[in-house]
């Protein structure tokens, strides 16, 4: 299981035998942390409320101990933007929530390193405000969280994670429950898909 923090830090933790705790990992760029997700590879990937950058750690999974001794890469957002919650779907794109009302994408198969993202045209804006949350549904849609109008705003994607609706006017946009707070695996896509359910 692996987990972080609102200061920074990565850990995980053996569900069976010992029942061990690994060590805090910390990214070689410091940071807060805020959603977090894990891809078909075990690769986890971090948003952070206080910067415009995505993280990911690829563990090294030789074995319990060699956990720790995984790869950061490091992903620039456009800038003035603040990262929120973070999604993966089964066609090889991260999601990720950007505060000031925006979703972008980006392609889980990059490299390991620092990438430049911030001319990015996998960047959509959502009729939802303070996005917090993005997931994705499970006819591989996907779904922006704003917490500022109490809103749901849905970006239609084809089976090849393609954008088909990226301007305002054409998405779906529900009324939900005052404040909605959620920021990881809303859907429980991840959970079905990457992740042992027990």
């Amino acid at each position: 299981v692996w987990s972080t923090d609102i200061n920074g830090s990565l850990t995980y933790i053996e569900t069976t035998g010992a029942h061990r705790a690994g060590p805090a990992l910390k990214s070689p760029w410091g940071g807060h942390h805020y959603g977090i997700a894990v891809d078909a590879d075990g690769q986890i990937w971090l948003a952070g409320w206080d910067h415009g950058r995505v993280l990911r750690y690829r563990p090294d999974r030789t074995n319990f101990t060699s956990l720790k001794s995984g790869t950061w890469s490091r992903f620039n957002m456009p800038g003035g933007v603040h990262t929120r919650g973070i999604a993966v779907d089964g066609r090889d794109k991260v999601w990720v929530a950007i505060h000031e009302g925006s979703v972008v994408s980006i392609d889980r198969r990059l490299p390991d390193g620092v990438h430049n993202l911030s001319n990015t045209k996998n960047r959509w804006s959502v009729k939802a405000s303070t996005v917090i949350g993005v997931g994705v549904d499970f006819n591989g849609h996907i779904w922006a969280i704003g917490q500022g109008n109490d809103t749901a705003s849905r970006i239609e994607v084809d089976a090849k994670g393609t954008v088909l609706t990226p301007s305002v006017s054409q998405q779906k946009t529900v009324k939900v429950g005052r404040n909605p707070y959620t920021y990881s695996d809303f859907t429980g896509y991840g959970l079905i898909n990457f992740v042992r359910p027990s």
